[in-house]
């Protein structure tokens, strides 16, 4: 029975510290977090609203992307593109 408790103490200790340092990249407006590396300095988004590409004749008009509302003074925003096979705006931060 100790047994047990000791098993379900750790595996809980392991859940919550995980979904801890899961949340920990900070919250931008109209994105969600879609991945992060381990330390949690370099965090990808994507767009909550799909976005439609154009066509325009020959070529493929790309429209803005949401705009991106970043408050955390500790991150810079790297790139912001369309992801085709998402049909969503993916956004990079890092760390200073």
């Amino acid at each position: 029975m100790i047994v047990n408790k000791v098993l379900l103490s750790s595996f809980l200790m392991f859940l919550f510290s995980g979904a801890l340092f899961a949340t920990s990249c900070p919250s931008v407006g109209g994105y969600t977090v879609s991945s992060h590396n381990a330390n949690n300095t370099r965090c990808v988004y994507k767009s909550y609203a799909t976005v439609k590409l154009d066509l325009v004749g020959q070529r493929v008009r790309h429209p803005n992307c949401p705009r991106f509302i970043l408050t955390d003074p500790g991150f810079r925003l790297v790139s912001c593109a369309h992801n085709i096979l998402l049909s969503k705006c993916v956004c990079t931060i890092v760390s200073h």
